[in-house]
C-alpha cells in the first residue's frame, strides 16, 4: 500500500484521520505519488504444497480485555450548565421493555470481567499522547455481499489478556479538549461503555473540542456511532422493535434508536446526567443479551461482515494508533517505487466481492503499509492474510494497529483470519516467496511502478497458482496483447485480464474515481493456442 495523499474523504463516527497531504512531503516530480516497497529481483521459483486454513470463519471471543478502573462519574449539580429538568428517570423511559425470554445455549454462558480491574492500557494524562489525531475519512458504501460460510461464535481454550488503548487515553490534552456539557473549568464526566463481549468495557471522557476540527477525534461522537452500529449490527429483531423511535419521531439519521435519539437530546440540552444514564441503560441492555446467548445466537444467523461495521472498528483501531504518527507517513521520496498511499475500505470491499475472496483463502498485500487491507480481509472476510512493507515508518505503525486490532476485535466479540506483517522488501523475502505460491488473491497498488518493476513482479507471478487473482491499479498485461506465434513465450500470455471501475473518494490520493485490474493465472490459454495452431 503506497500513499501520497492529496485528498480527503469523509468518515464516520467523528473519529477524525487525515492522510498526510503531498505538500508536507519533500519536493516533489511531477509523478503522482503512490507507489509501493522493493527493488527488482527476480527470485527462483520454487515449488510446493498448497496449504489451506481451517474452515473456521469469526468466533464470538469470550477472552477478557485487559480493564481501566471504573470510572464512570458525574460532576457536582453545581458545575452542571444549561440544566433542564426531565420528568421520569431516564433508565426508565429509555428501557426496551421485555429483553425475551432466556435461551439455552450451546456454549457455556460467558463470565463477564470485572469492571474494577486494572489497566494494562496506556493512560497517562500527558498532553502528548492526544497532539496528533488525524484520520483519513471514508464514505460507507452498500454492505458486502460476499457470501462467506457460517462462522463459530464461541473461541476455544482459556481467555487471554489483551491491552486496549481506551478512549480517554487520546483526550488527556487540556489544549485539545475541554469538558462537555459543563464549566470549563470542571473535571469532566467519566463512562463506561459496554460491547457486544464478555469483556470489560472502553472508558470515555465526556469531551469536546475547544476548536472545530474534522480531522481530531471526538469521543462523544465515538460512544454514538459506536452504539448505532451494535444496535443495528448485534441485536436480534424483538430487542429491536422495541428501541426504535415512536412514529411521531423525527428519524435523523440511517439507524435511529431510542438511544441515539436520547444521547442527542441529552447533549442539546447540556444535560450530562441523563447522557451518562441512556449509555448505563444501553449497557445493562447489552450485557443482558451478551449473557442470556442472545447476541452470540445472532451472530450465528450472519454470513457477512458488512462494510460499516468493519469500517467502525477500523475507525476505532486507527485514531488510536496511526492517527498519533501521521506525520511520519510524510516521510518518503517522491518519483520513486517508495512512495506511500491507501486504497480506502470502499474500494477493498469491492475487490473482495470482485475476486470472491473468502474466509478459506490466502491474501497477500505486496507494499502494505500501515496495515489497512491486511487488517480488513482477516477481519471482513476471515482468511489468513499477509502483509509485507519495507519503509521502516509505515512499518511501526502497523505493528501499533495490529496490536490494537487483536485486542479490540475480541472486544467487539468477534476472532480474525491470522494477520502476518513482514517488514522487508517483496523482491527479497524467502517467507514471501513462499506464501505467493499458495496464495489465491495478491494486490499490489502499482500506481507509479516503473515499467522495469512491474515486468519483475510479473515474472514473480509466474509462480502463482493457476485461478490465483492479482489486482492492481496498473495492468501487468497491455490493453492490445494477443497471443501469437511470434510471441508466444512472453509472460503476458500466462494471464487474462479484467478491467474494473472505482468510484470517487476510493484512494486517498485523489478524490475522482478510476480503473483497477484483475490479472488471473491461466496457461490453458497458451496451451488453447499451441492445439489451435498445430502446436503441440
Amino acid at each position: 500500500m503506497n500513499p501520497s495523499l492529496r485528498s480527503k474523504t469523509p468518515t464516520q463516527g467523528g473519529t477524525g484521520r487525515s492522510r498526510p497531504t503531498e505538500a508536507s512531503a519533500k519536493p516533489q516530480s511531477n509523478r503522482r505519488p503512490l507507489g509501493i516497497t522493493g527493488r527488482p529481483t527476480i527470485p527462483s521459483r520454487p515449488s510446493g504444497p498448497i496449504a489451506r486454513p481451517p474452515s473456521n470463519r469469526f468466533q464470538l471471543s469470550t477472552t477478557t480485555v485487559s480493564r481501566q478502573p471504573a470510572l464512570t462519574s458525574r460532576p457536582s449539580k453545581t458545575a452542571i450548565t444549561s440544566r433542564k429538568p426531565v420528568p421520569g428517570n431516564a433508565r426508565d423511559r429509555l428501557a426496551p421493555g421485555s429483553r425475551g425470554v432466556k435461551r439455552k445455549s450451546e456454549t457455556p454462558q460467558p463470565a463477564f470481567s470485572d469492571d474494577d480491574g486494572s489497566s494494562s492500557a496506556s493512560d497517562s494524562d500527558s498532553d502528548s499522547a492526544a497532539s496528533t489525531r488525524k484520520r483519513a475519512k471514508s464514505s460507507i458504501s452498500s454492505a458486502d455481499t460476499h457470501v462467506a460460510s457460517r462462522r463459530n461464535l464461541v473461541a476455544n481454550g482459556a481467555a487471554e489478556t489483551a491491552k486496549l488503548i481506551h478512549s480517554r487515553t487520546l483526550t488527556a490534552s487540556k489544549l485539545l479538549y475541554k469538558p462537555a456539557m459543563i464549566a470549563e473549568d470542571s473535571a469532566a464526566a467519566k463512562v463506561g461503555l459496554q460491547y457486544p463481549s464478555a469483556c470489560g468495557k472502553e472508558y470515555f471522557e465526556l469531551k469536546v473540542l475547544k476548536r472545530q476540527s474534522d480531522d481530531e477525534y471526538k469521543p462523544m461522537d465515538d460512544i454514538e456511532e459506536t452504539i448505532r452500529i451494535i444496535c443495528h449490527h448485534y441485536l436480534p429483531e424483538r430487542v429491536k422493535r422495541t428501541i426504535k423511535p415512536g412514529r411521531h419521531e423525527i428519524v435523523t439519521g440511517p439507524y435511529e434508536t431510542v438511544y441515539s435519539k436520547g444521547l442527542l437530546r441529552a447533549k442539546n440540552e447540556g444535560d450530562v446526567e441523563k447522557y451518562i444514564d441512556i449509555i448505563e441503560d444501553f449497557n445493562k441492555m447489552l450485557k443482558a443479551l451478551v449473557e442470556d446467548g442472545s447476541i452470540q445466537h445472532e451472530l450465528r444467523s450472519r454470513a457477512t461482515l458488512p462494510l460499516d461495521w468493519f469500517e467502525r472498528i477500523h475507525n476505532q483501531i486507527y485514531s488510536r494508533t496511526v492517527s498519533l504518527h501521521v506525520e511520519s507517513l510524510k516521510q518518503y521520496e517522491t518519483g520513486t517505487d517508495d512512495v506511500y498511499g491507501e486504497l480506502l475500505p470502499s474500494l477493498v470491499n469491492k475487490i473482495i466481492n470482485v475476486t470472491q475472496l473468502s474466509h478459506d483463502h490466502i491474501f497477500v498485500d505486496l507494499g502494505s503499509g500501515v496495515g489497512n487491507i491486511v487488517l480488513q480481509t482477516a477481519l471482513q472476510v476471515g482468511c489468513e492474510s499477509w502483509g509485507i512493507e519495507q519503509m521502516p515508518n509505515p512499518c511501526k505503525a502497523a505493528e501499533l494497529q495490529k496490536a490494537e486490532f487483536a485486542a479490540r476485535t475480541k472486544l467487539w466479540g468477534l476472532s480474525t483470519g491470522k494477520v502476518n506483517l513482514i517488514n522487508g522488501s517483496f523482491f527479497d523475502c524467502p517467507e514471501i516467496d513462499e506464501v505467493l505460491k499458495r496464495a489465491d488473491v495478491v494486490l499490489v497498488n502499482n500506481q507509479v511502478f516503473s515499467a522495469a518493476t512491474n515486468d519483475n513482479l510479473l515474472a514473480k507471478f509466474l509462480d502463482l497458482k493457476e485461478g490465483a487473482k492479482v489486482v492492481s491499479l496498473k495492468p501487468f498485461v497491455p490493453r492490445d496483447h494477443r497471443i501469437t506465434k511470434t510471441n508466444m513465450n512472453s509472460m503476458y500470455g500466462m494471464f487474462r485480464t479484467e478491467i474494473h471501475e472505482y468510484f470517487d473518494n476510493s484512494v486517498s490520493w485523489v478524490a475522482y474515481g478510476g480503473e483497477y485490474h484483475v490479472a488471473i493465472k491461466d496457461s490453458s490459454l497458451l496451451r488453447k493456442f499451441g492445439q489451435e495452431n498445430g502446436m503441440g
